[in-house]
């Protein structure tokens, strides 16, 4: 399906849709109704009225754009002077959150349903999430191994390729002084079987 970038100009963030005030100010007195309407709220006659309409996208939502920089947090004298380097008391982690807080999830598992509706010019597209079995191994300067969780925390949907990316993160600190990071598909259960056998036949040897 090829978008239609000629109603959009050079803006690949789409066409606005102003607000009375703006409209009054600059003259337009017609303005395209929005190709995306917000789920569950149609669009109707008393919206194009008062230009107060939800923000639509699926795209994600660029770090100086509102809402996403309004938790950002205070970059201003008082941080430069007490928190600079660090980032500000408040600061909101939700701001590394680039998808449209209407299309933030809990961390999938794997194995939920995804429903594409009216995205496609074949019909609806349904599927389930797939499951991954990737794991993280750190092995740290202290000499012990340890196994790290993985955690989805984005799904991108390309709906003109049918293709799904799924990344994959973990939360490693630095004190943890990892020598080296491995990725895998190991069972954990047994690797720490072996791991607890070679410790204790280490200490029957000593």
């Amino acid at each position: 399906m090829q978008f239609p970038w000629d109603r959009y100009g050079n803006w690949p963030a789409g066409m606005p849709f102003g607000d009375r005030r703006w409209r009054k100010q600059s003259g337009v007195r017609t303005h395209n109704a929005p190709c995306l309407e917000a789920y569950n709220q149609p669009f109707t006659a008393a919206d194009a009225a008062s230009g107060d309409y939800p923000v639509v996208g699926l795209g994600p939502v660029g770090r100086g754009w509102e809402p996403r920089i309004a938790l950002a947090g205070t970059y201003d004298d008082a941080w430069k002077q007490t928190r600079w380097p660090r980032l500000p008391e408040d600061f909101d982690f939700a701001y590394w959150n680039a998808a449209p807080a209407d299309q933030q999830i809990p961390y999938p598992s794997g194995g939920e349903p995804v429903v594409m509706l009216g995205l496609h010019p074949n019909g609806d597209i349904r599927f389930k999430l797939p499951k991954s079995d990737l794991k993280l191994l750190l092995h740290l300067k202290a000499g012990v191994p340890l196994f790290k969780p993985l955690v989805t925390d984005t799904l991108i949907f390309d709906m003109q390729a049918l293709t799904l990316t799924l990344v994959q993160r973990a939360l490693v600190t630095a004190r943890a002084e990892v020598t080296k990071m491995e990725l895998g598909t190991w069972n954990i259960a047994k690797a720490r079987a072996e791991n607890a056998q070679q410790m204790a036949d280490a200490s029957i040897s000593s």
